[in-house]
């Protein structure tokens, strides 16, 4: 490595190791440290024309990692990772480093740092400066020159001494020498002069010029947004002229072609996002229901970092317009005067509606006081890699977890979970317009997913033939049932009923587990109709698993089948009924862990009779091994209307480190059967959605719509954690209530089930003692019935497998595809206390 520091010690080059990124590591550049910036390039050819980048040091701060390490960062904006070849070579650049940054503090803070700079650098000034370096360069050059000539002569004078042999000639010679010396004298201080006056002029002027430089650049930049903000309005002129020179065309052409609301939009502060339009194909996007749960895991398994999320359809863009400060009548006015113009077409096919604000819903006093805090988490510790190395090739489910990574809860309460925000669609059972009513489906099915962002923890697997049971009639309107019906793959069935509406699933899931992240897809749709039917949600996995919430008053659930493992969920409210059913398929390969959900989730509302569908999107949980584990969600979801075509399409994007997007963002458009939209919805799935109705329809120049909207109304806000929640498992309000201990359940109800009752007390290795002891029990309940089928194979007698006890195997009248259909007796069992059906599942 070259050392260039015989001029100043604060001057550096040579290679360098950089950290780039995760893929490429470390890479070898040359970096050059001159004038108190550290710049560096990919070798040294480039320092001719290109620069990789470049760190200001004065406000640096330097410091080592170890031997060989530098860490560079200035104030956050950037920061070089470096190693050096040895540890001399790392002190060095350090030292250089150092000093580099002290000459350029002292450069930044100058004396005179009071003095103002100048609006404008005075050219006369610069060229004044120009013309006195030159002068004092000239001076330098005079005095080489004379100390050349006269250190030449000095040194002949000297060499004709040294050749004369008698001491009388050198004697005569000596008077010349002194002559010559004395002049070589007088140069040699001149020329030393002349550089110090040339230094005291430059380093005077340096301050001067660093001012000019950041003045220019600053200038630079102010005629870049200016060219900007040009180009900007030129192109509204552009758009302006041609809505002038084709107004009167306007008029004859369809609907939307007139741009002349675009006028009016100069009165508004506009809001622009885009959003993703609904498919034109009237099938979920998710997988055909028809599809065997084979064949969608084998195509899944393919990857599913390239699942059939990621959108292909079109997009528009939206423009949300707001009152600008100091003028909202004039906006108010102009809202109302786009809303006259597309009065005549609105009014007559949906009429006048108004979205209904979502508010906190109201609790009827002096009923059942429930739990408000359970026993806190304790702080055990355990190595989750020791038992996932163990863990490569095998099915999960007959992999035994421990309850460290578990939450009091069973997958069918956490089902239970979703319908924590069930009020949206009590406000959708109270609209009549179709459109209307899907903007609150819509906010139900993003609410689902609003505890996931704190929910890291893996809940319960159901045991085959494990119910669950939920009834807040009484308080929040609905009640809900869930039986896990089948084990391998696990399957859950749900059905709900609430105020107007009625909801049930079946939902089977599978995942990959890709080393740094779990992913979760879910596949079965979910549906909401007056009766019969089911669907599921249920979770598998050898690791922390944040899935979907529910959130229900009053939900019964049971495992119906163990191989494949499946549960079936039923749930009612006052108007409204659900039903659904999970079933998961699973394998753990090492690098990834496959979680593919394959439910459809219905819901259909008593007094319309709109039927509504819909898939749930993927879940990634990030960081299984090392880090911090966070969840997102992501993905697309159609939402469809059985009944009149209407079709919400919802996109949820994936989180990314270098997007400029709001994190866990929401974006969707609700269109009627012909593809026009009327709500545009637009929020995030952690906090909070906003709809807004579509008052104009446009095209932009390239063929893209462009919808105008009004106001935007909340339509879900997501209510904040109890107190202490963090010590709680990051628990919801009802979440802490679903767990607590109830009398006249099933005795196959989940809050019966002693693992999981013993780690909410706290007593984990009881627990986990508990946990082993019932899957052995499962187990030999499962070798007994196959050795019952294998005899009876052999005496030619056909014997049915596991049969679920409140849900039935039946096909799916939309999809065509068979469902565990809820048999509607568990409410009139529990009336009469009639448990005899049910299995002795717990210990």
């Amino acid at each position: 490595m070259s050392d260039n520091r015989s001029v100043h010690q604060s001057n550096y080059r040579g290679w360098l190791y950089k950290w780039t990124n995760y893929l490429r590591g470390y890479q070898k550049r040359w970096f050059v440290l001159q004038n108190g910036l550290l710049s560096y390039y990919r070798n040294q050819a480039e320092m001719a024309h290109t620069c990789r980048g470049t760190i200001n040091l004065a406000n640096a701060y330097i410091h080592t990692e170890d031997a060989n390490t530098i860490v560079i960062s200035n104030s956050g904006t950037h920061t070089f990772y470096l190693k050096a070849t040895s540890e001399v070579e790392r002190q060095k650049w350090v030292t250089a480093l150092e000093l580099a940054k002290a000459d350029a503090i002292k450069l930044s803070d100058p004396g005179d740092s009071d003095e103002e700079v100048e609006p404008e650098p005075n050219k006369n000034e610069l060229q004044n400066m120009v013309k006195t370096l030159t002068a004092k360069l000239e001076d330098m050059n005079t005095c080489n020159d004379l100390i050349a000539k006269h250190g030449t002569g000095l040194q002949r004078a000297l060499t004709e001494v040294e050749s004369m042999d008698s001491p009388s000639e050198a004697g005569s010679k000596l008077k010349v020498i002194n002559e010559r010396a004395t002049m070589f004298r007088i140069t040699t201080n001149a020329m030393i002069n002349a550089c110090g006056e040339y230094l005291d002029v430059a380093q005077t002027q340096v301050k001067r010029l660093q001012k000019i430089v950041n003045y220019e650049h600053e200038q630079r930049m102010k005629l870049e947004e200016m060219v900007e903000q040009l180009a900007k309005e030129q192109v509204t002129l552009e758009t302006k002229a041609k809505q002038s020179m084709g107004h009167g065309l306007a008029k004859k052409g369809p609907p939307g072609s007139d741009e002349e609301d675009f006028f009016d939009a100069l009165d508004y502060q506009a809001e622009e996002f885009e959003v993703a339009l609904p498919h034109n194909q009237p099938k979920h996007r998710r997988t055909d229901s028809n599809i065997s749960f084979d064949s969608q895991a084998d195509e899944r398994s393919s990857d599913l970092s390239s699942e059939a999320e990621e959108s292909e359809g079109q997009e528009a863009r939206v423009y949300s317009h707001k009152s600008k400060q100091g003028s909202p009548k004039q906006a108010t006015a102009s809202v109302k005067s786009q809303l006259k113009r597309n009065a005549n077409s609105d009014s007559k096919r949906n009429g006048e509606t108004q979205l209904v604000a979502a508010k906190a819903p109201r609790v009827p006093s002096g009923g059942r006081v429930r739990r408000a805090v359970i026993p806190p988490k304790p702080n055990y510790s355990l190595n989750l890699w020791s038992i996932m190395k163990n863990c490569i090739g095998k099915d999960l489910s007959k992999i035994p977890m421990p309850v460290n990574f578990s939450e009091p809860l069973s997958m069918l309460q956490r089902l239970t979970e979703e319908f924590e925000y069930a009020d949206c669609l009590d406000r959708a059972a109270a609209c009549e317009d179709s459109a209307e009513q899907l903007v609150h489906v819509a906010a139900f099915t993003i609410s689902a997913y609003s505890t996931t962002i704190n929910r890291t923890t893996k809940p319960f697997n159901p045991l085959l033939g494990e119910t669950y049971e939920c009834d807040r009639t009484d308080d929040l309107g609905w009640k809900s049932f869930a039986e896990q019906v089948s084990h391998h793959p696990p399957t859950a069935s749900q059905f709900t009923e609430g105020n107007g509406w009625t909801m049930w699933q079946e939902f089977t899931m599978g995942s990959k587990f890709r080393g740094k992240y779990l992913q979760i897809i879910p596949l079965v749709p979910l549906r909401r109709s007056p009766h019969a039917c089911c669907g599921g949600v249920r979770s598998k996995g050898p690791t922390k698993l944040c899935l979907f919430v529910c959130i229900s008053d009053s939900l019964p659930k049971l495992k119906v089948s163990h191989h494949p493992p499946l549960a079936g969920v039923f749930s009612e409210g006052r108007d409204w009924e659900l039903y659904q059913e999970v079933a998961i398929s699973s394998k753990f390969r090492g690098r990834y862990l496959q979680i593919i959900p394959q439910g459809i989730a219905h819901l259909v509302f008593k007094k319309s009779g709109n039927h509504y569908t819909w898939r749930k999107v993927t879940t990634t949980v990030h960081n299984i091994i090392v880090g911090k584990l966070w969840v997102d969600n992501h993905g697309e979801m159609d939402i469809s209307n059985h009944r009149n075509g209407d079709k919400c399409h919802l996109k949820y994007s994936a989180y990314s480190y270098f997007s400029r997007e709001i994190p866990r963002k929401v974006t969707g458009v609700v269109a009627d059967k012909e593809g026009n939209a009327k709500w545009v919805l637009t929020g995030t799935w952690d906090k909070r959605m906003e709809a807004a109705k579509v008052v104009h329809i446009d095209e932009s120049n390239k063929g893209k719509p462009v919808f105008e909207t009004g106001a935007h109304v909340c339509i879900w806000e997501k209510r904040p954690l109890p107190p202490g929640s963090d010590r709680m498992y990051n628990f919801t309000s009802l979440a802490i209530t679903l767990n607590e201990p109830e009398e006249g359940v099933a005795p196959t109800d989940s809050r019966l089930r002693p693992d999981q009752r013993a780690m909410e007390e706290g007593r984990w290795d009881d627990a986990n003692k508990l946990k082993q002891e019932l899957e052995e029990k499962q187990r030999a309940a499962r070798k007994k019935r196959e050795a019952e089928m294998e005899e009876a194979s052999k005496r030619g007698e056909t014997i049915k497998g596991y049969q679920p006890i409140w849900f039935e195997m039946k096909t799916d009248p939309v999809t065509g595809s068979p469902i565990h259909v809820y048999k509607g007796k568990y409410w009139d069992c529990k009336e009469k206390s009639d448990w005899s059906s049910c299995p002795p599942i717990f210990l």
